[in-house]
């Protein structure tokens, strides 16, 4: 039997109709309030105080941030681009200035350098590439049209070899507005990078920083630097085309030059009255570095340079198989040129007021440096630091070796301070007895390292002759009469005698008037040798005969 048949709901059906148009209409509702909101909220932001500021105001607050970014990495880039985000206004005013595109730190992608270089209308840009997985068939075709205003070019150390061709093509063009190149390359085992057919003689060209290259062999073309640095290169340059080279620059203000002196093209001959080329004048250098050389090498290079009296000089040199023998005690005095020549190289003799003799490990090379410090009186700009890089088998005496040198080359000199660096048990009382008389005037004596300095204690107090005697006011034999502060930044091993001798000096000197104003002390005494009643005795004493006391017990 047939189902009959069942009519259609028409009450059912109008009600879905109406539904469906209820809900279209309430869309087209939400859509035109949706619609509105960009223009309510244009209109609120507009009464902020923030966005009605005038935009050289907010570029010079993005300026300020700029400022204090960390140096950018490759997964994070400077803050200042986030300014964007805050509004439209803000956007269009980061968008719209030139001089926020400036500095520009390009990685892996080439859309960032086009975007940037785009915004940055013409105005002179830094470039500082941090990355070789950037496309390199990109970079002729992004930087071309802008190398009229590239005013500085970076190659951090990640950039690799395949790098040089495409900048060779680019230096082949002029660049009127360069002012800065710095081209470190990573060479990871493939041999120096090869600069020297690469074109640097640019008419604004003042920096120059070359590392791990073949030094460009036109730079002796360039008349206008202002900063030189080589480090670890090799060049076909002759000893008397580099002091060309030094002598075209007078306005140079910062040489720095490692192991370069080393691989030019033949042997350095000390300067003399005789020799055909005049001394080279840097008038206005500042800061002269020299390191990895030979000691006779940078001693030869340094009789051609005339410098003035508030240069800051660094020079570390290293040991010769000729100057490797039993005893290389005048391995510091090596370093420098003999005294009297010595006197030409300044324009005035410097006046030295402070030292520091510092020892230091390298374990790179099982190579260990030793070396002086010295700061002028007369003129406190000066700064002269030497060291000497020997082989361990030197390494007991190194320390000792470097005091013998200072006093070599600046015994006499009016020193007021002095700091003594590194491993401290080589020093003996007769050392620290001769820095003592060669330097009569010193006042504070600050003391890094470890091991044993009872040595200093028994030079500052009586000598051997009056050591068991009765004790008298008079001043006679009193080594570094004005001494005034004594600090050991460094924790120390100390043991019983030693803080028995220290009581006993400082009392020794009070009683003759050369009282200590200031001793800052950090020990570490072994409670299975000194007994913590001894230090707390040694505290008690102390503070009763030092004005200053800093004394720390880190046991």
């Amino acid at each position: 039997m047939a189902c009959p048949h069942t009519p259609v709901d028409q009450t059912s059906n109008s009600i879905h109709h109406r539904r469906g148009n209820q809900r279209a209409n309430t869309r087209t509702a939400v859509d035109e309030e949706y619609s509105d909101l960009p223009a309510l909220a244009g209109l609120w932001n507009s009464a902020l105080s923030a966005v009605r500021l005038p935009p050289e105001i907010l570029v010079e607050i993005i300026f300020c941030t700029r400022r204090s970014d960390d140096q950018p990495t490759r997964l994070y880039r400077e803050k200042w681009p986030r300014f964007r985000l805050v509004c439209c206004h803000w956007n269009e005013v980061v968008c719209s200035t030139p001089l926020l595109w400036r500095d520009i730190h390009v990685f892996r992608t080439s859309s960032w350098l086009s975007i940037s270089l785009l915004r940055s209308q013409g105005a002179l840009v830094d470039l500082t590439f941090h990355d070789n997985r950037f496309p390199l068939e990109a970079l002729a075709h992004v930087l071309s049209p802008h190398l009229n205003h590239t005013r500085s070019i970076n190659l951090q150390d990640t950039i690799g070899p395949p790098w040089i061709s495409q900048l060779q093509r680019l230096f082949a063009h002029p660049m009127d507005a360069l002012e800065t190149l710095e081209l470190c390359p990573s060479v990871r085992g493939q041999g120096l990078v090869n600069l020297s057919a690469l074109n640097v003689q640019h008419p604004k060209i003042h920096t120059l920083v070359f590392s791990g290259v073949v030094v460009p062999l036109n730079l002796c073309t360039i008349t206008n630097l202002r900063i030189l640095k080589i480090r670890g290169c090799h060049s076909s340059l002759a000893p008397n085309q580099l002091l060309d080279v030094l002598r075209s620059n007078p306005r140079l203000q910062s040489l720095e030059l490692a192991g370069f002196l080393n691989a030019l093209g033949g042997n350095w001959v000390p300067h003399s009255t005789l020799s055909s080329h005049p001394p080279v004048l840097l008038t206005a250098l500042n800061e002269l570095s020299l390191s990895r050389h030979l000691c006779d090498v940078t001693a030869a290079f340094l009789t051609y340079l005339r410098l003035p009296a508030s240069a800051t000089i660094w020079i570390e040199g290293v040991l010769g198989a000729a100057m490797l023998g039993s005893d290389p005690t005048g391995a510091l005095s090596s370093l420098v040129p003999p005294a009297s020549i010595l006197g030409e190289v300044f324009s005035v003799h410097p006046q030295v007021d402070s030292a520091v003799v510092q020892v230091k490990e390298n374990a790179c090379n099982a190579y260990r440096a030793f070396g002086a410090n010295v700061t002028a009186g007369r003129y406190p700009d000066l700064s002269l630091s030497l060291s000497v890089v020997t082989p361990l088998l030197h390494w007991s005496r190194a320390l000792p070796m470097s005091v013998r040198g200072l006093l070599d080359i600046f015994g006499g000199c009016a020193l007021t301070s002095l700091q003594i660096c590194g491993d401290l048990d080589p020093l003996k009382t007769s050392h620290w007895a001769s820095v003592l008389r060669a330097f009569p005037t010193l006042e504070d004596i600050r003391i890094f390292g470890e091991g044993y300095t009872i040595g200093l204690w028994h030079a500052l107090g009586p000598p051997p002759s009056e050591a068991h005697s009765s004790r008298g006011t008079h001043a006679r034999g009193v080594l570094g009469r004005k001494l005034r502060t004594i600090g050991y930044d460094d924790g120390i091993e100390v043991s019983d005698k030693f803080l028995d001798t220290l009581v006993d000096t400082l009392t020794w000197r009070a009683e003759r008037g050369a009282r200590l104003r200031s001793l800052r002390l950090i020990i570490r005494p072994d409670p299975e040798i000194v007994a913590r009643a001894t230090v707390d005795r040694c505290r008690t004493a102390l503070e009763a005969l030092v004005d200053q006391l800093s004394f720390i017990t880190d046991r």
